[in-house]
């Protein structure tokens, strides 16, 4: 499962991606939140582990890194269509 947030106040209407804010992807029971840098500078990409953490209290990213990695890699599919 794969979702997008979008900033409420467009900056351009017909480049949706520069609306950007967050990508998120969910597989095989994590979820991971990446950062768009370019309207979220300060952000950085969260993990979590929904089985153990539904409530998403539990960032794992720092200690993760690989499977933060491949998610986002599947994202990277999907928001790209390859």
């Amino acid at each position: 499962m794969f979702g997008a947030c979008y900033t409420h106040d467009a900056n351009d209407l017909d480049l949706p991606a520069k609306n950007l804010r967050w990508r998120w992807g969910i597989a095989d029971g994590w979820k991971v939140v990446l950062p768009n840098h370019t309207n979220e500078r300060n952000s950085t990409g969260q993990l979590f582990h929904l089985a153990e953490d539904p409530c998403e209290q539990n960032d794992l990213a720092p200690s993760e890194p690989e499977r933060v990695a491949t998610l986002q890699a599947v994202i990277d599919g999907w928001w790209t269509g390859r």
